[in-house]
């Protein structure tokens, strides 16, 4: 016969130790008693949480999924170093092993203008200029090797920064 949930024996784990900015992955608690033995039945509350490490993600509802098993989604917002992944069980935090995420830059999506051209210039003279290309969730993707456009609109007068359209 199985007893009731352990928070020390219920075990944490993650679809993918990696995700992009944007993307998903499942977080997933496996409902163990004190004995180890896998649980068959729901209605316990299951909050994850996620710490440490400066990756940054959403945490969806908690889902009991059968089996045992509890289920929520991470969904990567800031790219960084891992995070680990907690959870409680009807308020007992889990003392099994953490599991990490590490969110990576998603797909280039838009330009950040790093470096303005100086504050005056002459009609017709190069200038200088810096640009980062983001994903949605404005962070830098590295590595990009793909081609970068930037027009540059009219301002109505002196002083103006530089605007108009970017794409990538």
């Amino acid at each position: 016969t199985t007893g009731g949930i352990s928070a020390s024996q219920s075990l944490l784990s993650v679809t993918g130790s990696t995700v992009n900015s944007g993307a998903s992955v499942t977080l997933r608690l496996t409902a163990k008693d004190a004995f180890g033995n896998t649980l068959n039945a729901g209605g316990s509350t299951v909050v994850f949480s996620a710490s440490g490490g400066s990756s940054t993600g959403t945490i969806g509802s908690t889902t009991y999924v059968g089996s045992g098993i509890y289920e929520a989604t991470f969904t990567g917002v800031v790219a960084g170093t891992a995070t680990s992944i907690g959870a409680t069980i009807d308020g007992n935090v889990v003392t099994t092993t953490q599991p990490t995420v590490t969110v990576q830059p998603g797909a280039a999506s838009k330009l950040a203008i790093t470096t303005q051209p100086a504050a005056s210039s002459v009609s017709g003279v190069g200038f200088g200029l810096g640009v980062t290309v983001q994903d949605a969730n404005s962070n830098t993707v590295t590595g990009y090797t793909g081609s970068v456009t930037v027009a540059i609109g009219t301002n109505a007068g002196p002083g103006g920064a530089l605007s108009g359209t970017a794409s990538v």
